[in-house]
C-alpha cells in the first residue's frame, strides 16, 4: 500500500515475492514492533535492533565461536557442493593450502542434490581428515543457498541470475568474510556449467573490490578428462562403478556403496 513497486517482483500474489519485497515486509514489521522494543524486559537476552547483525547471531556464532582468527595471517575459503566429493575437490583443497595457512570449507547445505547434505558433509569431512588447518562447516542459509542464489540449484540462466549472484557474493564479502578475516577464495575452472561460470565471473569482479583475492585453479584430470562430480554421477548412471577408484577417494566410495548397495 505504501510503495509503488514493479509487478515483476511478484509471482502471483504479494506473499510470493522476491527478496526486495521481503525487505519491505521486514521494514514494516520492524516499524510495528519498534514501540514495544523499548519496554520492560522480563527475560534475559539481547533485543534485536534494526542494525543487528543476524548473520553473526545465527551463523557465525554457531559455527565459529571458538575460532580465533588472530592465529592465522592468511585465511581462505572454498564453497563446495561435492555431489559427490572427488579427487578433484581434494586437489583444489590441497592447492589452496599451498597459499593460505588456514582453510574454511563451506559445504552447500541445501538438499537439492543427488547425494543428501548429510552424505556430502560426511564425504568432505572424511576426505580431508588427514589435512591440517582445515575446518569443514555447513554453508547455512547465507552462503550459496536456495535463498541467496536459486539459479545454482536449477542450473538455468534467467533474468535474475546476475543480480542474485551479486547478492550472494556481496553477502559473503560483507557479512561472512570480515568476521573470519577471509582474504582468499578459491574456485576450480568451470568450462561446462554455465550457471557456475556466471557465478565465478561475478566473483572475479566483486571480491577484489572487497579485499578478497579470487584464485581460480585448473581442474585435475584423469585419463584425459577433468575429474568432476557430474562425471562420477554419469558413471554411476551407466553402471561404470569400476572407474570410481580413479575419480573419488575410498572414503567417498564407502558412502556410495553403503547408501547404494545395488551399484
Amino acid at each position: 500500500e505504501k510503495c509503488e513497486k514493479s509487478s515483476m517482483w511478484l509471482i502471483d500474489e504479494p506473499r510470493h515475492c522476491n527478496h526486495k519485497i521481503n525487505d519491505l515486509y521486514a521494514e514494516a514489521v520492524y516499524d510495528k514492533l519498534k514501540p514495544f522494543l523499548g519496554g520492560t524486559v522480563h527475560e534475559t537476552g539481547k533485543l534485536p535492533g534494526k542494525d543487528t547483525d543476524f548473520v553473526q547471531m545465527i551463523y557465525i556464532d554457531r559455527y565459529f565461536k571458538d575460532f580465533d582468527v588472530s592465529l592465522y595471517s592468511k585465511i581462505g575459503a572454498i564453497v563446495m557442493n561435492c555431489n559427490p566429493f572427488t579427487f578433484g575437490h581434494r586437489y583444489l583443497i590441497k592447492r589452496a593450502l599451498e597459499t593460505v595457512d588456514f582453510l574454511i570449507i563451506f559445504v552447500v547445505e541445501e538438499d537439492k542434490s543427488v547425494f543428501s547434505f548429510a552424505e556430502r558433509f560426511a564425504m568432505v569431512c572424511d576426505g580431508v581428515a588427514d589435512l591440517e588447518k582445515v575446518r569443514v562447516v555447513p554453508s547455512g542459509p547465507f552462503v550459496l543457498s536456495q535463498t541467496t542464489f536459486p539459479e545454482y540449484f536449477i542450473k538455468e540462466k534467467d533474468d535474475e541470475i546476475a543480480e542474485n549472484a551479486e547478492n550472494d557474493i556481496m553477502l559473503f564479502a560483507e557479512k561472512i568474510a570480515p568476521h573470519l578475516n577471509i582474504r582468499y577464495r578459491f574456485v576450480g575452472e568451470e568450462p561446462d556449467d554455465l550457471v557456475t561460470n556466471e557465478y565465478n565471473l561475478a566473483m572475479k569482479k566483486i571480491l577484489p573490490q572487497k579485499g578478497i583475492k579470487l584464485i581460480e585453479i585448473p581442474r585435475k584430470e584423469s585419463c584425459g578428462q577433468c575429474i568432476s562430480a557430474s562425471l562420477v554421477r554419469r558413471n554411476l548412471e551407466d553402471n561404470a562403478a569400476g572407474q570410481l577408484g580413479l575419480l573419488v577417494p575410498e572414503s567417498t566410495q564407502k558412502v556410495i556403496f553403503k547408501e547404494r548397495p545395488d551399484i
